[in-house]
């Protein structure tokens, strides 16, 4: 809101003039501060009635004077204007990035500390290599790789299935300079559930990692390599943040190395930036160093080594929709499961069932090859079979020791007596999630693959 008093009469001796340029409190998200700003100028006559006790004022020619604040006044005016647009032009911009998360080139500045990082956001297929705006650990990644330049468009990215997290993606991006306390009582994901949510039911099988990640070389302050820990399909990092979080409180496992994957781009910036963000700064006592984290597919990870890595995990394998791309109602999709198996549309699902668990299969093939021999995998929140709940479809539970074992070769690398289940939400508090589960398994340390 720009308001000014009046334009000042000359011939009046005693007139003055208040200039008062107020934003409205509006916050520009292209600049971080997000002060409010305010612009006061305040040209004062040269008479002796606005003298304040003790003091005089020199006399000066009215004429000239008049003339002199006239110039002046129409400068003032001028560099106010120039202000003023140049900020409600920053407030547009903003209100469209704010408005539009699929804009293309877009520009999120974010300052932490004495530090300011840039980064582009781009489609998927004009990658940018996000680390390179991003300030390392002075150690720098003990496994060392390179994120690769670009990366081609996964094949269950269809039919719009990504456009949920864009929204979920934008407000975490803006969220970034807010309290640690504050970004965990956020709401993410398509579940509706804070961090602080889903650690509480993590707590429930953080000793799978515990007992991955436990031993004599666990201080902080040791010189022996770190243990790592990546997570395929990172998301915006905060699912990592709180077992990182758990592995502290519950075990006092500190130190960790993180290292990560992710598809939507947004989502790689906005990681990168919160793992050397300030609220990392504010948690110390975790001893966290920050590996790579990449822009990826999770089913395709050709640029990660193999065998490198103590943890391996992914917080949800997001699913391939309708692989069979029939475009079918929920409601039809039910009558053909509820037809016999020999039947066309009994057939019908029994193939898609089996597409789906091709899916899974590649995604957990590629995080066996990285972890370590002797390395742990752990894979959350999986769905049960379409027919079976409705869902946008996973795997059933036997399917991990037996299909999966022999169909795609992983007795070579898993001993199936590792291979552990426990649910997802045990104490069913929240609604959709609570038929889902996680599964753990062992890599063999006589690795007999690459």
């Amino acid at each position: 809101m720009l308001s000014a008093m009046k334009t000042p009469n000359c011939d009046n001796s005693n007139s003055f003039e208040i200039v008062n340029l107020d934003l409205d409190k509006t916050q520009d998200f292209s600049n971080d501060e997000g002060e409010d700003t305010e612009f006061q100028g305040l040209i004062s006559s040269s008479t002796s009635s606005l003298d304040e006790p003790g003091k005089a004022l020199k006399q000066r020619d009215h004429s000239r004077d008049c003339r002199g604040r006239g110039r002046l006044g129409k400068i003032i005016g001028l560099v106010f204007l120039l202000i003023g647009s140049g900020l409600v032009y920053k407030f547009i911009a903003s209100l469209f990035l704010i408005l539009a998360p699929n804009s293309k080139g877009s520009t999120l500045h974010k300052t932490y500390g004495n530090k300011t990082v840039s980064a582009d956001f781009q489609d998927t297929e004009k990658n940018i290599s996000s680390e390179s705006a991003i300030s390392k650990t002075a150690a720098g990644p003990t496994i060392s790789y390179q994120c690769p330049a670009s990366i081609d468009k996964a094949p269950n990215d269809k039919d719009g299935i990504f456009d949920v997290y864009n929204t979920d993606t934008r407000q975490h991006s803006l969220a970034l300079d807010a309290s640690l306390d504050d970004l965990l009582s956020l709401k993410y994901g398509a579940w509706g559930i804070t961090p602080n949510q889903r650690k509480a039911l993590n707590a429930h099988w953080i000793q799978w990692y515990a007992e991955a990640l436990s031993d004599s070389d666990m201080s902080p302050l040791s010189s022996s390599r770190p243990k790592t820990i990546y997570e395929s399909a990172c998301g915006v990092g905060l699912t990592l943040f709180v077992v990182l979080q758990l592995l502290q409180e519950m075990y006092n496992i500190t130190g960790l190395e993180v290292y990560g994957n992710e598809y939507m781009q947004d989502d790689v910036v906005t990681a990168n930036h919160f793992y050397i963000g300030q609220q990392i700064s504010d948690e110390a006592h975790l001893h966290l160093r920050k590996g790579h984290i990449c822009h990826g597919d999770s089913t395709n990870l050709t640029f990660v080594p193999s065998n490198a890595f103590d943890v391996v995990m992914t917080g949800y394998i997001d699913p391939i929709v309708d692989p069979l791309n029939m475009h079918v109602k929920k409601t039809e999709h039910k009558r053909y499961c509820q037809q016999d198996k020999d039947s066309r549309e009994g057939q019908l699902m029994q193939r898609e069932q089996e597409l789906v668990e091709d899916w899974f299969a590649l995604w957990t093939s590629e995080m066996i090859r990285i972890a370590k021999p002797g390395g742990t995998i752990i894979v959350e929140s999986i769905s049960q079979p379409r027919c079976l709940v409705g869902d946008w479809g996973g795997v059933a539970k036997e399917w991990w020791s037996g299909v999966a074992l022999t169909k795609y070769g992983w007795q070579s690398d898993i001993d199936a007596a590792s291979i552990d289940i426990i649910d997802f939400d045990p104490a069913q508090h929240y609604k959709g999630i609570h038929d889902r589960y996680n599964v753990k398994m062992t890599k063999k340390k006589e690795n007999r693959r690459m």
